[in-house]
């Protein structure tokens, strides 16, 4: 009996609820602290002031397709994530054409689209309005089309270099995997070639590529300084153990799950401690074994590529930060590496000798993240969740009693939120504030979890307490 109709049809079917997922979580969930700064700082203001200052949360081409859809369809949490959800959708059909190419229609292939879609941080970030999931979307059809094969005309190069660029210049912090991807492509063109592979490189992929690199982000990234690359790890091990831990225990919403978290967190230090470096050594290994004559396969192409990017990614990163002190990527930040992570023990899965320990290893991931998928939450921004709940909770209040003071000490990291609800609504009489700027003459106040110490403190009466991200609204 043919199975690959059936496991096609699996794999469709779970690309398209993650995709309505994405959609309604895009539609219903809270604006984030960062998705609010951003749409504050960038785009909100005129074009003008993306080239005269910098900051790490304006990624350019992110936020150049978010200013486009709220002057086309106004301004709403929807419509600053419309670019990230067409992002989605991209890399969804990415991801299903890749590992087809690959791995056919068997079994492996429904766990390769399982894999590389169903992580929690994947799906948070291709939801946001922020720059990781336009630049994962750009990047895996560039990967792709190596994949694929050769490049038949100059016009297949010039696709890639245009992929690649608009990845970089989606969020910069993909710039070492997609040099990375870049370099072994240049290599595969000039291996054993003449002159004349040298400068069809050079003219319709190397300098095209970094052509439009700059024009996109030349101009913002011009004022960028070393300071302003602030998020991130001065370790290797603990940059790795973060990305581990994000992925694997994001939140623990399996029921039961906490009287297990002791061990749940050794297994997480044994993946980080000895399974990530080994996997990484033996696909050094693999890659050094493969020969010019195999890379006509998708297979061997595939191993190339995305061991070869994620290793020299981990090279470039070891180097910047020897030679300029930068830091090494945490949480939402090593979404690249997380990705071709994935995608090196697919490809390692393909080896005899290795097959079953990367086999159930991926099972285990796949199942994992199933177990963990969820609605209502950004993970990294789950102090948020309930900001919008919280307003509509505030602006009943107001109705009931608009003549009171509203003045209202809100844990810091709300304040973005909190003002562009403010903005949204036309909400002039609330005037958010700073605890951390003194709590005098403040009746009211919104906490995160860290923060509701003040409750008692201050000697305040809590009257509500959100459900999903514990927000805490007190009274005096």
């Amino acid at each position: 009996m043919n199975s690959a109709p059936v496991f096609s049809f699996l794999a469709i079917f779970i690309l398209i609820a993650i995709s309505a997922t994405n959609l309604y979580r895009a539609k219903t969930q809270s604006i984030t602290c960062d998705e609010a700064y951003s749409y504050e700082l960038w785009i909100s203001q005129p074009l003008s002031r993306m080239y005269v200052a910098y900051d790490a949360s304006n990624h350019v081409l992110q936020t150049l397709l978010s200013k486009i859809s709220v002057a086309a369809f106004g301004v709403s949490e929807f419509t600053l994530r419309l670019p990230t959800l067409l992002a989605g959708f991209l890399y969804f059909i990415a991801v299903y054409r890749l590992s087809s190419l690959v791995f056919g229609k068997g079994g492996i292939f429904l766990l390769s689209v399982s894999v590389l879609s169903l992580n929690p941080l994947l799906l948070d970030l291709l939801s946001a309005a922020r720059g990781y999931g336009l630049a994962l979307a750009f990047c895996a059809w560039a990967l792709f089309y190596m994949v694929k094969g050769p490049p038949q005309s100059p016009y297949q190069m010039l696709r890639l270099a245009i992929l690649l660029a608009l990845s970089v210049s989606s969020n910069v912090s993909f710039l070492f995997i997609d040099a990375g991807l870049a370099a072994l492509f240049v290599a595969t063109l000039l291996a054993g070639s003449k002159g004349r592979a040298v400068l069809q490189a050079l003219a319709y992929f190397v300098i095209p590529g970094i052509v439009l690199t700059l024009i996109i982000i030349g101009g913002p990234m011009r004022n960028a300084h070393s300071t302003d690359f602030f998020f991130g790890l001065p370790s290797l091990a603990r940059s790795s153990n973060s990305l581990v831990y994000i992925s694997l225990v994001p939140r623990l919403t399996l029921p039961g799950i906490h009287y297990y978290y002791d061990a749940l967190i050794r297994f997480v230090d044994f993946i980080t401690a000895w399974f990530v470096p080994v996997t990484l050594c033996l696909s050094g290994i693999v890659l050094l074994a493969i020969k010019k004559a195999f890379l006509n396969q998708p297979q061997d192409r595939f191993l190339f590529f995305c061991a070869g990017a994620l290793l020299f990614s981990i090279g470039a990163s070891y180097l910047a930060h020897r030679g300029t002190g930068l830091l090494y990527p945490v949480t939402r930040t090593g979404l690249p590496w997380i990705v071709f992570f994935l995608l090196t023990c697919l490809a390692l899965a393909k080896k005899p000798a290795l097959r079953w320990p990367m086999l159930v290893f991926l099972l285990a991931c796949s199942l994992w993240f199933t177990f963990e998928l969820n609605a209502n939450q950004y993970t990294e921004w789950s102090y948020d969740a309930g900001t919008k709940r919280i307003v509509t909770l505030l602006r009943n209040q107001h109705q009931a009693e608009p003549d009171k003071n509203w003045q209202v000490g809100v844990s810091w990291v709300l304040l973005p939120s909190l003002n562009f609800y403010k903005s949204l609504y036309h909400l002039t009489w609330l005037d958010p504030i700073d605890t951390r700027t003194g709590t005098a003459g403040l009746t009211r106040f919104i906490l995160v979890d860290k923060d509701v110490q003040l409750v008692q403190t201050l000697g305040l009466h809590a009257s509500y307490i959100d459900p999903v991200s514990s927000q805490v609204v007190a009274t005096r």
